[in-house]
């Protein structure tokens, strides 16, 4: 059946459908709001789960179709949130909200929406558990022209979190964004698996966008193909401290394939990261500690960086680089 509601959700409770088109919530509010808010205020809440139904929503109104706030041990599984124009409004609508805690797991989720997943700051303790040991499996996620695909707020603390499985990352302007200012506490372990970002036409747009305040540590980039328009790039990373891209990562446009130029990153690891396209771009100056295996036009590299010494971006000079 189809529902029109607006529903807050508290601990110790299941929502279960027929199938995501089977059971459909069609939710068009006045004001901006969420269709279900799983939260208990000031409270943590827990064990809660949302389970094969979809949502509908095409009003010009901003609104959110699942919001989490400060929640353990959520399940979202056999959810679909959109479809073409299905889940718009004010080009800011948003499938899945989460702000806190942790044990959140995402898995068989479509999406076609203005902002498909937002992660921020957890409205009981700030940075703290803003997202921990938390996975997104198996999703299929459409945006907007105006958001990102996945965006991470300021000041938010990422510890233990996967994206694996299928991930399909269509449209938007980059695929995961994270442009942290504000951060006190270092977040660690964020892996990044099975991704395809594809189809964007953002100018400038990057599948993997991070600037890290603190530091982001022990996180991992596997099997990522970045794709799009010709003004699009892969990977851009600020503030991280041994971070790995492997497992046949792809870019195969002529931007720029991979930027770590800052003297705030130490110990990347790349091993068969393959710039695939003529005229690609992969920049290291001042990172500090680089060891590399990577494609880059038509010529295999090998390059080790022992300090703030590399000064261009094919790995010549003081990078050591063996071809």
């Amino acid at each position: 059946g189809v529902q029109t509601c607006a529903l807050p959700i508290w601990s110790r409770i299941t929502l279960q459908g027929a199938g995501k088109l089977s059971t459909v919530i069609n939710f068009a509010p006045t004001s901006t709001a969420s269709a279900f808010k799983f939260s208990d205020g000031a409270s943590s809440i827990s064990q809660v789960a949302i389970k094969d139904m979809g949502f509908f929503g095409s009003n010009s109104q901003i609104k959110t179709a699942i919001e989490v706030d400060d929640a353990s041990e959520i399940s979202i599984k056999g959810v679909s949130v959109g479809g073409p124009n299905m889940w718009t409004g004010g080009n800011a609508s948003v499938a899945l909200a989460l702000h806190g805690r942790q044990m959140i797991r995402v898995d068989d989720f479509d999406v076609w929406a203005d902002a498909p997943i937002t992660i921020g700051l957890n409205p009981n303790t700030g940075a703290y558990l803003s997202l921990d040991q938390s996975q997104f499996h198996d999703c299929y996620l459409i945006g907007g022209a105006y958001h990102p695909i996945i965006t991470i707020a300021t000041g938010t603390q990422i510890t233990n979190v996967e994206f694996s499985g299928v991930q399909a990352w269509v449209l938007g302007t980059h695929g995961l964004y994270w442009d942290d200012t504000t951060s006190s506490q270092r977040s660690y372990a964020l892996t990044i698996k099975n991704v395809r970002w594809e189809q964007s036409a953002y100018a400038g747009g990057w599948g993997v966008y991070i600037i890290n305040h603190t530091v982001l540590q022990n996180s991992v980039i596997d099997n990522f193909y970045a794709s799009g328009s010709s003004s699009n790039n892969g990977w851009y990373l600020r503030g991280i401290d041994h971070f790995e891209i492997t497992g046949n990562s792809v870019y195969d446009l002529p931007g720029t394939c991979l930027d770590v130029a800052s003297s705030t990153n130490s110990s990347v690891y790349v091993r068969n990261l393959w710039c695939a396209s003529s005229g690609a771009m992969v920049n290291l100056t001042g990172v500090n500690q680089f060891t590399g295996e990577y494609y880059l036009n038509g010529v295999a590299r090998k390059t080790y960086v022992e300090s703030t010494l590399c000064a261009d971006q094919i790995g010549r000079a003081s990078c050591r680089e063996r071809v």
